[in-house]
């Protein structure tokens, strides 16, 4: 068996149909097979998996983890090679898997790889832009193998900057479980942790500093953004900040000054984006940009909060969390 695709659902509603349409659809050489884990769906997402053949197991709501849930599903397999989806990204063509397992097959001494996301198209205007901008970093970096494979790996070099450089710990260390793949016999040696969010930049991290390469494969896309309403990406940038800050120790906003600095310099730069869009409308640009000035006083208010939320001991901690976390909010 190639690979094993392991998908953790609740609720995965009309999108995860989607998923399994474009799962059933590839045209690959590739023998694998797909695993849901299902923590207490109420909808139909399970017994559309059964329907499509895919093995399911059940576990409990309370017993989910991210990271200890998608250890539990990859121990079920017995693919080559473990690929992690989630039950809203969709592989954007028939070509995904095949792109994914040819470049690990190609590179054998890599440990893992993760892969494009690609907006859906109702995606709001600042995440196009984002993610566009975020996914096109990964081909500037690296050492380039072919058109859209880069591998990373840390040199002598490139070690002392990786530990004495925040933005290119992050940027080397990043990795998506939205659209994944890892060695299985690199996942026996190095699981996930047992966390709460960021598993897959944790697990990133931890085979780059012992010398193990990842892979960055542009050709295997999967669409996969949210919509939340504006209200609720407070919550999700709160999650986001906390995760970076206890990963990497990075602190992206001080407050006062630093804080009206770049909550205009982001939307500035999202208003950039948003008059170049020919398609919209002047109505349109100017309620977009309108968006986008109140999400980035969000985002950077959600990112002080994330670090004074770890001065905190557990009681208070667990009160910011049932105020502001959308992970929190997600787990019951």
């Amino acid at each position: 068996m190639n690979a094993s695709i392991v998908i953790p659902t609740k609720n995965g509603g009309s999108r995860f149909s989607d998923v399994i349409r474009a799962i059933k659809s590839q045209k690959t050489t590739y023998e694998y097979e797909v695993i849901v884990v299902d923590s207490g769906s109420t909808d139909n997402t399970v017994s559309l998996a059964k329907d499509a053949g895919f093995k399911v197991y059940e576990i409990e709501p309370k017993d989910f983890g991210h990271g200890k849930t998608r250890n539990y599903g990859a121990s079920l397999g017995c693919g080559e090679y473990i690929i992690f989806l989630t039950q809203d990204a969709t592989p954007a063509d028939d070509k995904w898997l095949d792109a994914m397992l040819s470049a690990m097959y190609a590179n054998p001494d890599a440990a893992g790889a993760f892969g494009r996301h690609l907006p859906y198209e109702d995606c709001n205007l600042p995440d196009q832009q984002m993610l566009e901008n975020h996914f096109n970093r990964f081909l500037d970096a690296g050492d380039k193998v072919s058109e859209s494979v880069i591998v990373y790996y840390l040199d002598d070099s490139s070690r002392e900057q990786f530990e004495t450089d925040k933005d290119f710990e992050q940027l080397y260390a990043f990795f998506s479980d939205n659209n994944s793949c890892l060695k299985r016999s690199v996942w026996e040696e190095i699981p996930y942790e047992d966390v709460d969010f960021a598993e897959d930049q944790i697990w990133a991290k931890a085979i780059l500093e012992k010398g193990l390469k990842k892979l960055y494969v542009d050709d295997a896309r999967v669409k996969h953004s949210h919509d939340y309403p504006l209200k609720e990406y407070g919550k999700r940038y709160f999650d986001d900040f906390k995760a970076l800050y206890s990963t990497y120790e990075a602190s992206y906003c001080k407050g006062g000054f630093d804080y009206w600095h770049k909550v205009l310099g982001d939307t500035k730069y999202n208003v950039g984006y948003i008059r170049r869009r020919a398609d919209l409308s002047f109505l349109d640009k100017l309620k977009w940009s309108i968006y986008s000035f109140k999400r980035n006083k969000l985002r950077y208010k959600a990112a002080i909060d994330a670090v004074e939320y770890f001065s905190f001991d557990e009681e208070k901690k667990k009160l910011m969390d049932i105020k502001y976390s959308q992970a929190y909010e997600n787990r019951g």
